[in-house]
């Protein structure tokens, strides 16, 4: 392909995205605010707030005291990406407030993070640091950043929200080890879009599975007869399962929802990754395997501990 053929191409795919940016967020919005707002407290000592799944924008920088990079940075960090993202320098510069200069290993030099397109649908997270006075890309994640917090490190948390023809959120959260000098993922949560409804929020519970083989459901009701279209994904058993666990399998309750027949469900992180042969759950785009998936079960079988 000739250069100008891939000028073209980039120019195009960027024209493309900056299309789909209303189109495409406006879609993901839209999903959630068909959900009534979720604040979830704190999971017990982990402190992960569940809540951010429904995160409606990126975390506010500028809000918190964030500056972002000038011209000139901005002209070294094009030609050091990974990849091409821009097809030039004024199609990045539209973009520049999402290079966000943040002293991550508190040494008083100020790495780069950019969130934002990475040339495809969804969005990532690129980190550069500076080395003797030029930059160096260091490491990318996939996410949204929807929060940022920690004193000795920096704790990033990121929202790899589902795309294309995905189904499946993962709210992802990293610890920067300074001694490494790099993120690693600490905690991992998967929830489907629908699952997250209006419930009551109850003081988080920690309970045992005591029924052999128990079900979660996307939603604090049971649904039969499905077909493959009625959902976004093929139903279990012609039901609204996502998965299933057993007997001494645990977790923890953190709302919960009555039903019309009186049957009281409750909202459940569990502790254990589920079993992929018999769930409609998957890993995230950060490569993460030992997620904990959210989701609804009938307390009926759930001993409290």
């Amino acid at each position: 392909m000739s250069l100008f053929a891939r000028s073209l191409s980039k120019r195009y795919a960027f024209i493309l995205y900056k299309q789909s940016l209303f189109l495409g967020t406006a879609f993901y919005y839209m999903k959630r605010l068909l959900l009534l707002p979720i604040v979830l407290g704190s999971l017990l000592c982990q402190a992960q707030d569940i809540g951010l799944f429904s995160a409606k924008s990126p975390y506010d920088w500028e809000a918190n005291g964030y500056r972002h990079v000038g011209e000139g940075a901005l002209e070294e960090l094009l030609r050091i990406m990974p990849y091409e993202i821009y097809p030039d320098f004024s199609s990045a510069f539209e973009y520049i407030d999402r290079f966000h200069l943040i002293d991550i290993d508190k040494d008083g030099v100020d790495e780069v993070l950019y969130n934002g397109y990475t040339g495809g649908e969804g969005e990532g997270v690129l980190i550069f640091r500076k080395v003797n006075g030029a930059y160096q890309y260091v490491s990318s994640w996939t996410g949204r950043v929807v929060d940022l917090h920690g004193e000795e490190g920096t704790h990033l948390v990121l929202l790899d929200y589902a795309c294309c023809a995905g189904y499946v959120d993962h709210l992802t959260y990293l610890e920067y080890l300074p001694g490494e000098g790099r993120f690693r993922i600490t905690e991992d949560y998967a929830a489907m879009g629908n699952s997250l409804i209006d419930y009551q929020s109850i003081e988080p519970v920690r309970f045992e599975v005591i029924q052999e083989s128990y079900n979660m459901r996307d939603s604090p009701n049971i649904k039969t007869g499905l077909r493959e279209m009625d959902l976004p994904y093929m139903p279990i058993d012609g039901q609204n399962i996502v998965t299933v666990y057993h007997q001494g399998d645990k977790g923890t309750a953190l709302a919960e929802w009555e039903d019309d027949t009186g049957r009281v469900w409750w909202l459940v992180v569990m502790d254990d990754t589920p079993n992929r042969n018999n769930s409609l759950f998957y890993g995230g785009n950060n490569d993460y395997k030992h997620y904990k998936a959210i989701g609804w079960m009938s307390s009926r079988y759930l001993r409290p501990l």
